[in-house]
């Protein structure tokens, strides 16, 4: 995939990463897997990188229909933007994590 082929769509569903934290996390059950979700991924594609994100947590997260935070997304929309994410049907999720250190780059 070229990078200059993602949608707007799926570059506003990856920019959504970018916001996903600890209470996120804590909500779905895994905030033992936060530091992993959040570092030493670089060579992992998205799929990889969430999924610690099963269906259990994803469950839990969509009985959140609060906004977490003070972030106007509720755990149900998080539960779909992750769930989007994941799916391997989707191309965005075939992305590679390339460095993390001055910004998150993705590659095909």
């Amino acid at each position: 995939m070229n990078i200059n082929d993602i949608t707007d769509e799926e570059l506003c569903m990856l920019e959504q990463l970018t916001y996903l934290n600890e209470n996120v996390t804590e909500i779905a059950g895994i905030q033992d897997d936060f530091f992993r979700i959040n570092n030493n991924n670089i060579t992992h594609n998205i799929s990889k990188i969430l999924e610690s994100f099963t269906t259990e947590a994803l469950d839990k997260l969509r009985l959140h229909t609060e906004p977490i935070d003070g972030f106007e997304i509720s755990g149900l929309e998080w539960a779909n933007i992750i769930e989007y994410l994941k799916d391997t049907k989707n191309r965005i999720s075939q992305l590679v994590l390339t460095d993390s250190e001055r910004c998150i780059r993705y590659a095909a």
